[in-house]
């Protein structure tokens, strides 16, 4: 986190500037609907937007994959709840698979591969938690589900810090923000490093040569810019 131990005044004054306008956005009803918008826990009624007849799965479907893929899906999420992540990583690959097999690029996948990325990464396997959370985060981009996406943004945050990797993450996300990114590629950055900013807001203590004052900046200016792509 070196980048945040100096601000220069010019530096400060356009994060201060950003954290005023944050500030508005907070107060207006639209932002806090798109903040709280929430959507179904379980993958049974999820969306498929990729199948021209927008199915839903529901645990009563005839398909036995089905049935078996959203009973691996419960159990793992009770294994996760309970501290058993090694059993709920097994449930939830299992559920991953049946429904990969039964409706293959299907937007339910979203919750199995979130649930397993944070799974992987409590036990510490930080790779496939990496790449099961990104899963999760296209298929919400998608699906314009903006509460979990910045919800499985704030995961993968966790997952970084656990790994002590912020400081690669961190440069990695802003360096593609001065390189002309698209704007899912925008959006995806300014989530990413809000996302780090507000958990290390958490920290007791903070990391060193960082301040409380200078995260919230950099948290409130990302979250800002992100509102204004998904606008």
């Amino acid at each position: 986190f070196s980048n945040l131990r100096i601000l220069g005044e010019e530096e400060r004054s356009h994060y201060v500037r950003a954290l005023e306008e944050a500030k508005h956005i907070l107060e207006q009803s639209d932002y806090l609907s798109w903040k709280n918008k929430k959507s179904t826990t379980l993958p049974t009624s999820f969306p498929n937007d990729r199948e021209a007849d927008n199915n839903n799965l529901f645990m009563e479907h005839t398909d036995a994959r089905v049935q078996e893929a959203n009973k691996n899906y419960k159990e793992g999420v009770d294994d996760f709840n309970a501290g058993r992540s090694k059993q709920a990583i097994n449930k939830l690959k299992e559920s991953v698979r049946l429904f990969k097999q039964a409706f293959p690029g299907h937007n339910i996948l979203a919750y199995p591969y979130w649930y397993l990325g944070v799974a992987y990464s409590a036990i510490g396997d930080y790779v496939p938690a990496k790449k099961n959370i990104k899963e999760s985060i296209e298929i919400f981009y998608s699906l314009k589900n903006n509460y979990n996406l910045e919800a499985a943004y704030k995961s993968l945050a966790i997952t970084y810090i656990n790994a002590g990797e912020t400081s690669k993450y961190e440069r990695d996300e802003k360096n593609l923000l001065n390189n002309y990114p698209s704007d899912k590629e925008r959006l995806f950055s300014h989530l990413a490093l809000a996302s780090l900013y507000g958990e290390f807001k958490k920290q007791n203590p903070l990391p060193t040569g960082v301040s409380f004052e200078d995260l919230n900046i950099h948290e409130s200016y990302h979250y800002s810019e992100a509102y204004k792509l998904t606008q």
